[in-house]
C-alpha cells in the first residue's frame, strides 16, 4: 500500500490546495508550491510574491537523500550606506525593498523536483484572489494598521475607496489574480524580466527606491547542501546560512552533553539550562553569521562537540506525499506587510528585506553590501533516523524561530511527543541581556522556580500572535518508524492539517 500523504500549513485554504494537488497526482513539491502561492493570497501579511525569500529542505525519496533550495533575497546593487540616513529607511517604504525572491524560488523547486505546471499549482491561489476569501479578524486588524503606515499611492491601489472589507466579507484582489494568471501561463519570467518587472521597478524608483531592472534580471535561487548534525542518533537538517538554523543546531549540539531525556519535561531545571545554552550560542550568532558569499563562517567550529562548561510574518508548509517525499518550506514578507508598499496594477505587496541587515558596524558580518544576502531566522527542519525521514517542522516568529525550533526537536526526540503535543508544549525564548519569555503553557509554579534561580520571567514575547505566547503557529509532521503512518498537526487550526488515506476519496 502506498504511504499515506499528509499536509500541514497555517491556513485551511492552503491545506486544501495542497491536498487537491496530491489527490490529482502531484507530488509533495507541487503541493508545497501550490500551498505557498495560496498563502501569498490568504495570508499576505505574512508572505507574498513580493516577499524577500525563503528556504526549503526536503527528503527526495527516489534518491534517498536530503536536498535544499535557498531563495534568499539580495540587497539592491545600488546600495550605499549614505542612502539610508533615517532609521526607518531600512524597514518602511521604498528603500527597504530588496530583490523579491519567492517566485524564483518556487519556480526552481517546481522545475527541479515537481511534476506539475504553474497552471496546475496556481488554481487555488487564482480562485481565492479573484473570487475573494472571507476577511478574518487577524487580517482585518493588520490591514487597519497598514492603512496608517503605508503611502497614499499604495493605499489607493489596494483599497481605492479606503474601505477594508468587514470581517466575514470577501476580500477580492483582482490585480493579484491577474498577476498569478500571468505566472500560470508564462512562468515567472515576466516577474523578473517582463511587464511585471518593469511595473515594479518604475513604481519603486519613482518613489525613491533603489531596486533596479538588473537586480531582478540577475537574481537566481540556488540548489544548496543543507547543514546537518547528528543528535541522539537522529540526523537533523536545516538550511545553509544565511538562514538561522545553524544556531538551532548549535543549541542542540551543546545540549547533547546533558541528560535531557531524563529531565522533567519543561521543568524549571530544563528551561534554566536551555536559557544558559541559548545565551552562549547567541553570542556566536552575532559574532559570525552573515552571507557566506561575503564572510567566512566557521561552521565546523560552531557545530563541534561542546564541553559542559560552554553553555506571524512568515509562513511554513510541511508536506509528505505517497511516494515518501517530505518537504518543509518557509517563506516571508518580513514583518507584517513588509515595506507596506503595493505596486499599482499588480496586487503585489513588497518586502522589506533591507531591515534584516545590521547597519551600525561596517565590519559586522551582516552589514549590507550590494548583492549581499541578509542573515535571517527561517529554519524549516527535517529529521532522519536510520536514513529514513521521521519528522519535519517549521514556524514563523522572527528570532524566536531559532530557539523554538530547537525546543520542537527536543520535544520530539528527547521528550517523545507526537506532533500535536510537540507544537502546543511549553516554550521559552531569551537572548543575551534579556529575561525569559515563556508561553502560557508554562505553569506558574515553574515560573516561580525560575525566578528563585535568578531569572526575570514574563509571559510571552509574541510575534503576530496572542500576547502570552512565544513565536507563531508551528507545523509538525512525524512518520512512525514501524508502520510508516504519518501524523501531522498545525497550531494555526485543526482544519489546516490533514492525513490523506491512499485508497479513500476525500471530500472536495
Amino acid at each position: 500500500m502506498p504511504t499515506r500523504a499528509a499536509v500541514a500549513t497555517p491556513h485551511p485554504l492552503a491545506t486544501a490546495a495542497a491536498r487537491d494537488i496530491l489527490e490529482q497526482g502531484g507530488n509533495a513539491f507541487d503541493a508545497a508550491v501550490g500551498a505557498m502561492t495560496t498563502l501569498c493570497v490568504v495570508l499576505s501579511h505574512q508572505v507574498g510574491l513580493g516577499g524577500y525569500g525563503g528556504n526549503m529542505v526536503a527528503y527526495l525519496a527516489r534518491d534517498r537523500r536530503v536536498v535544499a533550495v535557498d531563495f534568499d533575497s539580495r540587497a539592491p546593487l545600488a546600495f550605499k550606506r549614505d542612502l539610508f540616513t533615517n532609521t526607518s529607511d531600512s524597514s518602511l517604504g521604498y528603500k527597504s525593498i530588496s530583490t523579491p525572491a519567492i517566485p524564483a524560488g518556487l519556480a526552481l523547486i517546481l522545475k527541479t523536483y515537481g511534476t506539475r505546471t504553474w497552471k496546475d499549482v496556481t488554481v487555488h491561489a487564482i480562485h481565492h484572489a479573484e473570487a475573494g476569501f472571507a476577511m478574518d479578524e487577524t487580517t482585518h486588524r493588520f490591514l487597519t494598521a497598514w492603512l496608517q503606515k503605508t503611502d497614499p499611492d499604495s493605499r489607493r491601489t489596494w483599497f481605492e475607496k479606503g474601505d477594508i472589507p468587514n470581517i466575514g466579507q470577501p476580500w477580492i484582489q483582482k490585480n493579484l489574480a491577474n498577476t498569478l494568471g500571468q505566472i500560470a501561463l508564462d512562468g515567472v519570467a515576466p516577474f523578473y524580466t517582463g511587464d511585471l518587472a518593469r511595473a515594479m521597478i518604475r513604481h519603486i524608483q519613482s518613489h525613491g527606491g533603489i531596486l533596479s531592472d538588473r537586480d531582478l534580471a540577475e537574481y537566481q535561487p540556488q540548489l544548496v547542501w543543507p547543514v546537518s548534525i547528528s543528535y541522539r542518533e537522529h540526523d537533523i537538517y536545516v538550511p545553509h546560512p544565511p538562514a538561522g538554523g545553524i544556531t538551532t543546531l548549535q543549541i542542540l549540539r551543546t545540549l547533547e552533553a546533558f541528560d535531557i531525556p531524563h529531565m522533567q519535561p519543561w521543568s524549571a531545571e530544563y528551561l534554566d539550562l536551555l536559557a544558559q545554552v541559548i545565551h552562549q550560542c547567541w553570542a556566536d550568532r552575532i559574532r559570525y553569521l552573515g552571507d557566506p558569499d561575503f564572510v567566512n563562517i566557521p561552521i565546523d567550529q560552531l557545530l563541534g562537540k561542546r564541553p559542559r562548561d560552554r553553555m506571524n510574518h512568515t509562513a511554513n508548509v510541511t508536506i509528505l506525499d505517497s511516494e515518501g517525499n517530505l518537504v518543509t518550506m518557509t517563506a516571508t514578507q518580513g514583518m507584517v506587510f513588509g515595506s507596506q508598499v503595493v505596486i499599482p496594477g499588480t496586487g503585489l505587496i513588497m518586502n522589506h528585506g533591507m531591515s534584516r541587515f545590521d547597519y551600525e558596524n561596517p565590519h559586522h558580518p551582516n552589514f549590507p553590501q550590494p548583492g549581499k544576502r541578509m542573515h535571517h531566522n527561517m529554519v524549516p527542519t527535517l529529521v532522519l533516523r536510520d536514513a529514513q525521514p521521521r519528522f519535519a517542522c517549521g514556524l514563523p516568529g522572527g528570532t524566536k524561530i531559532i530557539t523554538v525550533t530547537a525546543q520542537l526537536l527536543i520535544n520530539f526526540i528527547d521528550f517523545q511527543t507526537n506532533p500535536r503535543e510537540c507544537i502546543f508544549a511549553p516554550r521559552m525564548h531569551t537572548e543575551p541581556g534579556e529575561g525569559l519569555g515563556v508561553s502560557s503553557a508554562v505553569p506558574d509554579s515553574v515560573i516561580e522556580q525560575l525566578k528563585q534561580m535568578g531569572h526575570t520571567v514574563t509571559r510571552g514575547q509574541s510575534v503576530g500572535g496572542p500576547p502570552t505566547e512565544i513565536a507563531g503557529n508551528a507545523n509538525a509532521l512525524a512518520i512512525d518508524a514501524n508502520t510508516r503512518v504519518p501524523s501531522v498537526a498545525s497550531q494555526a487550526s485543526p482544519d489546516a492539517a490533514v492525513v490523506l488515506l491512499p485508497s479513500l476519496p476525500l471530500p472536495k
